[in-house]
């Protein structure tokens, strides 16, 4: 299971509407007044580009206060058994499960 991207639609007053991608493989899009995710094959993408050990490399950088270890906490408080988030704040994961024969698999987790 690879994590392709954040979705924020709210966050506390740190983040609204905010798409935090971590694959090169995809592009995701999602619209917050339709709720509507789109994602997109990347055409520019290269296979292994890391190497076969390393998917993808996502830095997470920015000034003080700006959100980077919000984004991390966030990211190490999911578990996929027991995924719960506070009533105030509305985000999903979604991550590629798999590809079997052309066709690729997602997951949305989403309380």
């Amino acid at each position: 299971m690879k994590l392709i991207a954040l979705v924020i639609k709210q966050y506390d007053e740190l983040f609204k509407n905010q798409i935090f991608n971590f694959s090169d493989e995809y592009k995701v899009d999602f619209n917050f007044e339709t709720n509507e995710l789109k994602i997109d094959k990347n055409l520019d993408y290269i296979e292994n580009f890391y190497g076969e050990s390393i998917y993808n490399i996502s830095p997470i950088v920015g000034i003080n206060g700006i959100g980077k270890t919000t984004v991390l906490n966030i990211i190490s408080g999911y578990s996929p058994d027991k995924f719960e988030q506070d009533l105030g704040n509305q985000y999903f994961f979604l991550f590629e499960l798999g590809k079997h024969e052309n066709k690729v698999r997602f997951k949305v987790s989403r309380q």
